[in-house]
């Protein structure tokens, strides 16, 4: 992807209100959530029923994700620093490492998230020295992340860039999506390339729920894969054929509008790529 040439430096405080806290529920940490939601959850998936009912906790809207994600990637990544120092306050005990949460945050803007780590390293590098607050003659890597060390927090940058598995504002289907297309599943048996591509998708779903029940609705999946909901529904008992689904609780239905979808369990011990996931 192109990277927008920075045509002015950037304030410290251009950024601050680019995030407007009405926009999201009351209980919610920051900019715009706390470092494990959403998408360490399952809220996100869109499993609804014939109505139209969303099973949801939590009253998120994907257009403010989508409007954070539109702002240009200068004022984007400065308020990304200035919430990534917060998380890290709250972080000292974890394996987090100090460039971690910013990188991750980064990764999530549409300009950069393809991008190899070097290249994204450069973007956001070629940003920061756009920030009004950084001293001439100071290296923005060793300056604001206190590291004394740039090529250090370079490597750590690049390194957490790599290991990222949830990139916030992506639902665990499309981060489970991304994963089934970098590290594909090959079935056991012959069964097609759509096959394979919906066992991807499944298997590091399952991944990325580190042991939780995962929802696969035939909607979703079906936009997805770019096929139909018939197609999705063979699928997913092909896998259950080859034992690498397992339904944990059915579909149920209720005329009231609170339908519940059928939970699964993939059979992440089958594949060596997923075992040795992060």
């Amino acid at each position: 992807m192109t990277i927008s040439e920075p045509t002015k430096r950037i304030s410290a405080s251009a950024a601050a209100n680019i995030f407007d806290e009405s926009d999201f529920p009351a209980n919610d940490t920051g900019f715009p959530f706390g470092a494990n939601a959403p998408q360490d959850t399952q809220d996100f998936q869109d499993f609804q029923d014939s109505q139209g009912n969303s099973k949801t906790n939590n009253d998120f809207s994907r257009t403010n994700f989508e409007n954070i994600l539109s702002q240009p990637l200068a004022i984007y990544l400065r308020q990304v620093f200035e919430y990534s120092e917060m998380l890290k306050e709250d972080d000292k005990e974890s394996w987090h490492s100090p460039v971690f949460f910013f990188a991750r945050f980064c990764k999530a803007h549409p300009s950069i998230i393809d991008l190899p780590d070097h290249k994204a390293m450069q973007a956001v590098e070629k940003v920061m020295h756009t920030w009004d607050d950084l001293p001439r003659d100071r290296d923005p890597w060793e300056y604001y992340f206190d590291s004394g060390d740039a090529d250090s927090a370079q490597i750590d940058f690049m390194n957490s860039w790599n290991s990222i598995r949830h990139i916030p504002f992506h639902d665990p289907l499309q981060n489970a999506l991304r994963l089934a297309g970098q590290h594909p599943l090959k079935a056991a048996y012959e069964r097609g390339n759509l096959y394979d591509r919906f066992i991807s998708l499944a298997g590091w779903l399952q991944r990325l729920m580190h042991g939780k029940d995962i929802y696969l609705p035939t909607r979703t999946i079906a936009e997805l894969l770019n096929c139909d909901q018939r197609t999705v529904s063979r699928l997913r008992r092909l896998a259950m054929r080859d034992g690498l689904l397992t339904i944990v609780k059915e579909h149920t239905f209720r005329s009231g509008g609170k339908s519940e979808a059928t939970v699964f369990q993939f059979a992440i011990e089958r594949f060596d790529a997923l075992r040795d996931g992060e």
